[in-house]
């Protein structure tokens, strides 16, 4: 990508520093103008935006504990028959 030669580490060390540093400032400007544009264009005002964020946000942290919640029924349910099980074969080989 770059055929640059440097005639020195600290050379390239310092132009690579500044092409960090261009494409940082470059990513901050795209940030600040996007973000300029998506309250310019905003369908709602703040107030009713935070609300409808926040109540997404709610539905899917419940959505995920009752998901999680039934799961670790489950694998409890599961260790426990297998725990039974085993119990069971380890009693008929000392057997």
């Amino acid at each position: 990508m770059n055929e640059r030669i440097y005639y020195s580490t600290r050379a390239e060390r310092i132009a690579k520093r500044q092409r960090m540093l261009v494409a940082a400032l470059f990513m901050a400007l795209g940030l600040t103008v996007g973000a300029l544009l998506a309250l310019l264009f905003a369908p709602q005002s703040g107030e009713k935006m935070r609300k409808a964020i926040t109540g997404e946000i709610e539905g899917g942290l419940k959505l995920k504990r009752s998901r999680g919640n039934g799961t670790r029924h489950r694998i409890e349910y599961e260790y426990r028959n297998l725990r039974r099980e085993v119990d069971s074969l380890l009693g008929s080989v000392k057997r």
